[in-house]
């Protein structure tokens, strides 16, 4: 998967809204492979970061996680992200102390 699939982007995002889990959880996973794979080749578009931000709280752990993964990719895209990770995981960054250093938390604003 490269920069061809860039155009796919806003479909996954829209099915990011599905009410079938397999749909959510594919798309949310494609978005992720698509800036894995595409690298430079992905722009950063906030409304992808913003969806996946929406997927924190989806009733489905593994939606979650497939979100919470992602942000690590999109670097300081991601920033907007963290009050939500942290939410997500029922802390604050700075409870972490050195090990947050150590997070992708941490690296996904580095």
């Amino acid at each position: 998967m490269r920069s061809n699939a860039v155009p796919a982007i806003p479909a996954l995002i829209e099915a990011l809204s599905d009410a079938e889990d397999r749909v959510r959880m594919n798309a949310s996973g494609a978005l992720k492979a698509i800036r894995v794979h595409a690298g430079r080749d992905c722009p950063t578009d906030p409304q992808t970061v913003s969806a996946l931000i929406s997927c924190l709280r989806d009733k489905n752990p593994d939606i979650r996680w497939n979100a919470a993964s992602s942000m690590y990719f999109f670097g300081k895209a991601a920033t907007s992200a963290i009050p939500a990770l942290e939410s997500a995981l029922g802390i604050q960054t700075s409870e972490l102390g050195p090990l947050h250093k150590h997070t992708s938390i941490d690296q996904a604003v580095a």
